[in-house]
């Protein structure tokens, strides 16, 4: 699998504290990663600066050409270079004015492009929405939805950017259950496309149902990364929340490994 993103002895301190510690972290095409750690521990940092949303001219930002996309210098590209390549989704989508989800997600593919859209645009942009189960939102106006329903139109906007790398931080936190189920199985399809997908989660067994690969990452170092079983463990998330009695199982339609919390 050829790698999307490469991340070299990162390291990133604001406001006197050090949020990254010498952090490295490789993306392949084909991987669901879930980034595990709790609040604080420099999950979102870390992908913001991977997509270019903190900018690594900052002063505070160290190891500044650590990252590469798909073997380029994140800070050679430009921003419509990077928008290509790579895009963040936060668990909000936002917008001061009333546009509708057909609109937002137009945004996204036609950035880096300058023309009005064509028939063929619009039908790319439709076939987008279903995909993503919010075509029936095309003509509402985003100020009218609810959280998990722009968290559709955000992922649905994302994939029209036609970026191979997405990261997704709490992105899905607001759907229903059924629409989490099945944006699930929409990005492990992606990902047999060649896509590369952080997640980055706190339900642990909701991101132990679609990824390939677990990072864990505490106090802004990663203390470990390898398959769900290999991180899911006592040892390991005992680390990252000492205070918690940890249990766990299976999942008996999936076979997939599952944490249960004690008090």
């Amino acid at each position: 699998m050829s790698v999307l993103l490469e991340i070299r002895n990162l390291s990133y301190q604001s406001y006197q504290r050090k949020i990254l510690k010498s952090v490295s972290f490789d993306l392949r095409a084909g991987e669901i990663v879930a980034l595990i750690g709790p609040n604080g521990s420099g999950k979102s940092s870390l992908l913001k600066i991977a997509s270019g949303v903190h900018s690594s001219q900052n002063k505070n930002l160290m190891s500044a050409h650590a990252i590469n996309l798909q073997d380029e210098p994140l800070n050679s590209l430009s921003v419509r270079e990077r928008a290509k390549r790579v895009v963040y989704l936060s668990n909000e989508l936002n917008s001061e004015f009333p546009l509708t989800g057909y609109e937002v997600v137009m945004m996204g593919h036609l950035v880096g492009k300058m023309y009005t859209p064509t028939l063929e645009d619009e039908r790319h942009v439709l076939n987008i929405m279903k995909e993503c189960f919010c075509e029936e939102f095309r003509d509402q106006s985003l100020l009218t939805l609810s959280g998990g329903e722009k968290q559709l139109i955000s992922l649905a906007r994302a994939f029209a950017q036609r970026s191979k790398v997405i990261f997704l931080d709490e992105s899905l936190s607001q759907m229903d259950l059924n629409h989490q189920v099945q944006i699930g199985k929409l990005i492990q399809n992606k990902a047999k496309e060649g896509y590369g997908f952080v997640l980055v989660a706190h339900d642990l067994n909701m991101a132990s149902e679609w990824a390939t690969r677990c990072v864990l990452i505490h106090q802004g170092e990663i203390i470990g990364s390898g398959s769900v079983d290999e991180m899911l463990t006592e040892e390991f998330l005992g680390r990252l929340y000492p205070q918690m009695r940890l249990g766990f199982g299976v999942n008996p339609m999936t076979g997939r490994r599952k944490v249960f919390f004690g008090v």
